[in-house]
């Protein structure tokens, strides 16, 4: 009985396997790795406009550069897991200038802080991107004109816009902040009126803050 003639692996063989092992391995670092470079990329852009829109004295800015980590840049915190920006904390930094479209691309911010700088002009519309903000806080500064419809942003608990330069009508959509605990809106130029009866379906309200504006209850004529 003839012994089975045993296969004989030629040395192109070995090669051809092994490119298809590094195609593999390759595919597989890309697409693990490659979205999250990716995504700090467009993160780190957006940034560079973010800062570039405001005058900063005293360079607290001063840090973060193209080739850097968007994690790197001074006031901003990532999540440890995805990497992603999640809070950028920049109250009382003696800031100047506006709010850049840009934080549209920061889709996973969850807390925005400018509290107590000189930023100028209106909130951007591109800001309900942000469907992830818990907390924006951008009272005492010099922001004007009718406030923008922030009823998308459902998950906001703090919201802080006092001592600016608000007016129109006094934004009734706050009262579809369901989750809100904290809600300033003192010190700014609304119309006269009667305070909105929905603020009093916010159950988890427990600050409010609508010092000197001329608002009364229907069942009141105290002013607020």
């Amino acid at each position: 009985m003839k012994p089975h003639p045993q296969s004989i692996t030629v040395p192109g063989q070995k090669m051809e396997e092994l490119c298809i092992i590094l195609h593999v391995l390759v595919a597989i670092v890309l697409f693990f790795f490659l979205p999250v470079l990716t995504s700090q990329a467009i993160e780190t852009q957006s940034l560079l406009q973010f800062k570039s829109y405001l005058k900063d004295p005293s360079n607290h800015l001063e840090s973060g550069k193209p080739s850097q980590s968007p994690c790197t840049f001074s006031g901003v915190i990532c999540d440890s897991s995805s990497g992603e920006i999640v809070e950028i904390l920049r109250a009382n930094r003696s800031l100047f200038g506006e709010i850049s479209p840009s934080i549209s691309s920061l889709r996973n911010l969850k807390s925005l802080d400018m509290g107590s700088n000189m930023i100028l002009g209106t909130i951007p519309s591109e800001l309900l991107t942000c469907t992830n903000l818990q907390l924006l806080n951008l009272s005492y500064n010099d922001l004007t004109g009718p406030l923008p419809n922030l009823s998308l942003l459902k998950n906001l608990q703090i919201l802080d816009l006092s001592s600016n330069g608000f007016s129109g009508k006094f934004p009734e959509w706050v009262g579809n902040l369901s989750k809100l605990v904290q809600l300033g809106l003192a010190l700014n130029n609304f119309d006269e009126g009667e305070i909105p009866p929905n603020i009093g379906t916010l159950k988890n309200l427990t600050y409010l803050f609508f010092g000197k504006m001329q608002f009364y209850s229907r069942d009141s004529t105290t002013y607020f």
